[in-house]
């Protein structure tokens, strides 16, 4: 008999800033890296997250905004 127990659970990470969300820890050391490699290198990068960084300043100036996290966790036994 197999018995599968799936939790899921999703927060809400509150940010002032583009600085405070690309500074994030749960965001520099998870999809940054990949972001960047997608952006290309160099000035191109450079640019590319300048502009997202001001769009985001712009958009949400004196305010925070939300990015959700989901996460899931599949725990199974064998009987």
């Amino acid at each position: 008999m197999l018995n599968v127990e799936i939790t899921v659970e999703r927060w809400d990470l509150l940010f002032k800033s583009a600085r405070e969300f690309f500074f994030a820890p749960v965001i520099d050391l998870g999809p940054l890296p990949r972001w960047k490699a997608i952006a290309g290198r160099g000035d191109e990068m450079q640019d590319t997250f300048f502009f997202i960084k001001e769009a985001i300043d712009a958009y949400f100036a004196g305010g925070v905004f939300a990015v959700s996290v989901v996460a899931g966790c599949v725990k199974g036994t064998k009987a």
